[in-house]
């Protein structure tokens, strides 16, 4: 995960209006598993909720996000291009739970993205 990413959310107060970052990790790395490449500016708005107001305050705000998110997406599709990708650092086990909330968060996103080609019709 990106600690710039998770800095940008936190510094700009956008935690309660976008996916966590781990949520995002998920996303952008189920994208980047894609057997099709969807353009990020049909997936970007589904990091928010799929509102068609974006929750920054700026453009330059929203252009930051964009490019942080896009280069998530990039690595990760070099990664597993490359057969290199592992698991987020924060997707450890948990002695306590098993199973860390870092993971539960990353397998949601992976989840949500899961559903997304089908609701913008790329399948």
């Amino acid at each position: 995960m990106s600690s710039s990413l998770t800095d940008f959310i936190a510094e700009n107060g956008l935690e309660s209006q976008l996916m966590s970052p781990m949520q995002i990790e998920g996303f952008v790395t189920a994208l980047a598993a894609a057997p099709h490449v969807i353009d990020p500016a049909e997936w970007l708005a589904y990091l928010w909720g799929g509102e068609e107001t974006a929750p920054f305050s700026t453009h330059e705000q929203l252009e930051q996000f964009a490019r942080l998110v896009v280069e998530r997406w990039n690595a990760s599709r070099k990664a597993l291009f490359e057969g290199n990708w592992q698991w987020p650092s924060l997707c450890q086990l948990d002695e306590a739970e098993l199973v860390s909330e870092g993971t539960r968060e990353f397998a949601d996103g992976l989840l949500q993205a899961g559903a997304l080609p089908a609701m913008i019709g790329k399948l």
